[in-house]
């Protein structure tokens, strides 16, 4: 794994991923790239989109984190709120650790063995969905992942605050983006983080005048949580090609062909766009 040399700064960590990623895709020669990103993944594919927009043919951005403004008050600030009891202390110690760069892939290692696998198998568990298979492979193939030298887990507390909010909100950059990128967001229905910034980006847009042109899609995946991909994969997948194929269609490219993964997809993608954008006279952000 390369050595970690960002530091804390957000900037710097943003650009520690996508500068190798724009080395990535320099060496396999590609000209252009739809890219995907999820949850953090998300902020460095827009970090990429900022500094390398000539290589981006659109993005699709799936429960991203960091996109809205973070609270006004600290998350230090509203656990210190909370009457006394085991759960604010808790909460406390669980935010000094991350202030003091400690990750979750670091209580892994710190504690290991049968106890560090148990920790992680029960977060699978709750995690996600029954109807998610090989939950035991998965949760050994996360703590084998986390047992190697730290990292790019020290993104976390570089790039965002406890409560996943980025040091440099989205909801402030995407609108600033290369008009000509189309943007996809996709949540999960019951998915922790808030689609509501993601809507009002796409009603500021639709109302500027400069950028009433741009394509902003919201889709809201039914039966999913934040692990889209994990949750509900085909649902997922029949969402990201169909973007893609509308979106090269639109730049007068030749689009990739591709099938959906039932006879029912198409209706149930314009269902979950239109779920996607339900209630987007809502303005509040949360």
């Amino acid at each position: 794994r390369p050595t970690w040399t960002a530091g804390d700064d957000g900037e710097a960590a943003e650009d520690f991923f996508a500068d190798s990623f724009e080395q990535w895709r320099a060496q396999l020669g590609l000209d252009r790239m739809h890219l995907v990103g999820h949850s953090m993944g998300a902020i460095i594919a827009v970090r990429y989109a900022e500094k390398y927009p000539e290589h981006v043919s659109s993005l699709v951005l799936a429960s991203p984190a960091g996109v809205p403004h973070p609270p006004s008050e600290t998350f230090q600030d509203r656990v210190n709120a909370q009457p006394l009891s085991l759960r604010r202390e808790i909460f406390r110690t669980v935010g000094n650790a991350w202030d003091a760069g400690y990750t979750p892939q670091y209580a892994s290692r710190l504690f290991g063995g049968w106890l560090g696998r148990s920790m992680i198998q029960g977060y699978v568990n709750r995690r996600f969905h029954e109807s998610v298979t090989n939950k035991p492979e998965f949760a050994e193939y996360m703590y084998q992942h986390w047992q190697g030298q730290a990292s790019g887990e020290l993104a976390l507390q570089a790039m965002l605050s406890p409560g996943a909010f980025a040091k440099r909100p989205l909801i402030d950059r995407i609108p600033n983006l290369e008009p000509s990128i189309p943007i996809t967001f996709i949540y999960g229905d019951r998915d922790w983080m808030d689609i509501r910034p993601a809507r009002r980006i796409k009603r500021r847009l639709a109302q500027d005048t400069k950028s009433a042109d741009r394509v902003v899609r919201c889709f809201e995946l039914e039966e999913a949580g934040h692990q889209l991909m994990i949750d509900q994969p085909d649902a997922f997948n029949d969402i990201v090609l169909k973007s893609i194929h509308d979106d090269e269609v639109a730049g007068g490219m030749e689009p990739h062909k591709f099938e959906y993964s039932s006879a029912g997809s198409l209706e149930a993608i314009r269902r979950m766009e239109a779920a996607g954008m339900q209630n987007a006279q809502d303005t509040s952000e949360a």
